[in-house]
């Protein structure tokens, strides 16, 4: 339910899909939104669910100031302003395990290139994406998230895993192998090659400790004005004792429909 009581000011109640930040396959800022996958950054698939939410919005002299009261008890808010051609967000939230504060900004140079950029407690990412005339569009982002595993954490997992002989062991194992969380930094690269009703995304993640990799191809065919199907392959590279080598397969396939209502 969307309530307008005011020209300056909007309520809305109900569930809701916030997006917060300005990176593609990450958001440090992301308090309230869903945490992204970064290897289905679009969530094609349509995993991500909604809040239920207070959401207050005042748009006050080319400032834009949205309050959450959302439906676990937390409160957050974000500051949105034009500031000389760049879009710039402050980030607020407070709930029982403490305040998160974050920034995170993007402009737009000429028709094609966008930078952006975000940063909060113990997580920073950058990038930027280019549209080519004929609509492909590359992303490209690096990330840092300190709640990673350095490398003598993950020295001590790899140790674990080598000596893992028995169920417990290895049950202990996978619960802690937590892909493209086992560092503290990531390189990703997104290419959208659009043509009439097929669309071709690559995506490709790597580790940039070890070199390791996660590579995925989706292929989308519009088949309705309301429906698209997809297929999508993910492989997954790395030399042994690399994150991604321990995955416990090698390629993954998808297929599935998606109806837009």
């Amino acid at each position: 339910m969307q309530l307008n009581p005011k020209p300056w000011l909007d309520v809305t109640i109900g569930r809701v899909i916030e997006k917060w930040g300005t990176g593609y396959a990450w958001n440090p800022t992301a308090f309230v939104s869903p945490k992204k996958n970064p290897a289905d950054p679009s969530d094609r698939r349509s995993a991500n669910v909604g809040v239920n939410m207070i959401r207050t919005d005042l748009f006050i002299r080319g400032t834009n100031v949205s309050v959450y009261a959302l439906d676990d008890g937390a409160v957050a808010g974000r500051v949105y302003r034009l500031i000389a051609g760049t879009d710039v967000s402050l980030h607020f939230r407070r709930d029982g395990d403490g305040t998160q504060q974050g920034i995170s900004a993007a402009r737009v140079f000429g028709d094609a290139l966008e930078l952006h950029g975000e940063i909060a407690r113990r997580h920073a990412l950058i990038g930027g994406q280019y549209t080519f005339r004929n609509n492909v569009n590359v992303v490209a982002e690096l990330y840092h998230g300190g709640d990673g595993l350095d490398e003598n954490a993950f020295r001590s997992f790899q140790s674990a895993a080598d000596f893992a002989h028995d169920e417990k062991s290895f049950r202990a194992i996978n619960a802690a192998y937590s892909p493209l969380r086992m560092a503290r930094n990531y390189g990703f690269v997104r290419v959208d090659i659009p043509h009439d009703k097929l669309n071709v995304e690559l995506i490709a993640i790597t580790n940039l400790r070890d070199g390791s990799l996660l590579a995925r191809a989706t292929l989308s065919l519009r088949v309705r004005a309301n429906v698209s199907i997809y297929a999508i392959d993910t492989e997954f590279a790395g030399a042994r004792g690399s994150e991604l080598s321990y995955m416990q397969v090698r390629r993954v396939t998808t297929a599935g429909a998606r109806v837009y209502f």
